[in-house]
């Protein structure tokens, strides 16, 4: 299968059901935000970024175990990997995000038994966790969209961490702050320098 008939399979599987959860519990609760919001109205629970990143992970075949997406939201790209083969492990921090993640995960697993963990799970916790999965080194990090307000300590503390994993694939755009000048991405680059990260690649430039 192909990354677009994944997409419209896991659509079709859980759109519905997080119409009814929002429709239930209201957007903040459900922890829909605006941002799902949106994805609701267009009628796609992934955005095009998370479909080419998709595609390209498949695409370069890396020689790893496991992915591990931190700041997943309700896990929708993370579902879409290990629908394509890849085991990945969500790490959600939000707690309402991650209780309607966590039951759009069951609806998922019921409607495919394949995408029982191990091939596909969710945690709750903030990154890095306090008892490692223990793949680290033969896995790779992912953060697609980690905006969210924290210390320069705490930056440093996740960027650390990352630093056990086999790769680490983050857009720069979006990481702790939303950037989008050469002048604004140098601090990031700086401080994975610090922690000891080899000169970064481009790897999907959107």
């Amino acid at each position: 299968m192909t990354i677009s008939s994944y997409v419209d399979r896991l659509n079709a599987i859980l759109l519905p059901f997080l119409e009814q959860r929002v429709a239930e519990l209201g957007e903040r609760e459900a922890g829909a935000y605006n941002f799902y919001v949106q994805r609701l109205a267009r009628n796609n629970l992934l955005g095009s970024y998370e479909i080419k990143l998709a595609e390209r992970l498949l695409a370069r075949n890396l020689p790893v175990s496991a992915i591990h997406e931190i700041g997943p939201g309700y896990g929708q790209l993370t579902f879409l990997l290990a629908m394509a083969g890849l085991p990945a492990l969500a790490i959600e921090i939000d707690q309402r995000r991650y209780m309607t993640g966590a039951v759009m995960l069951e609806a998922l697993v019921k409607a495919m038994p394949e995408m029982a963990p191990p091939r596909c799970a969710l945690i709750k916790g903030g990154f890095p966790l306090p008892v490692s999965p223990g793949i680290q080194n033969t896995a790779l990090a992912l953060a697609t969209n980690l905006v969210y307000t924290t210390s320069a300590e705490q930056q440093n503390i996740i960027v650390a961490a990352m630093k056990q994993y086999k790769y680490t694939l983050i857009d720069v755009d979006r990481f702790f702050e939303k950037r989008t000048t050469d002048a604004e991405r140098a601090p990031v680059f700086a401080m994975f320098a610090h922690h000891g990260f080899a000169k970064p690649e481009d790897f999907l430039d959107l």
